[in-house]
């Protein structure tokens, strides 16, 4: 989880910085990755750690998940109605 949380940190800096647009299929599927498995530690925290559920860190930890939908592209696109995603160039 340590690795998945620095790819959260700076996955989207490093595509935005370096690499081309051809890449965000790859940098959507990471970052898709990495939401459900955080998505599964909050849900597994809840069920183990009694007074994780509702707490500061629970709500810390949802609203941090939640972030990471604005650096998948085609989500944020199909929310916003700005820009091209992948899927429509690719056609």
């Amino acid at each position: 989880m340590t690795l998945v949380v620095i790819y959260s940190l700076f996955g989207n800096d490093v595509k935005l910085g370096f690499m081309d647009k051809k890449s965000d299929e790859l940098f959507d599927k990471m970052t898709t990755i990495a939401l459900l498995l955080f998505t599964f530690e909050i849900i597994s925290m809840s069920l183990v750690n009694a007074g994780y559920f509702l707490g500061f860190y629970f709500w810390l930890d949802v609203m941090s998940t939640a972030s990471m939908i604005t650096d998948i592209s085609v989500l944020w696109n199909s929310l916003t109605g700005t820009g091209d995603d992948y899927t429509a160039t690719t056609a």
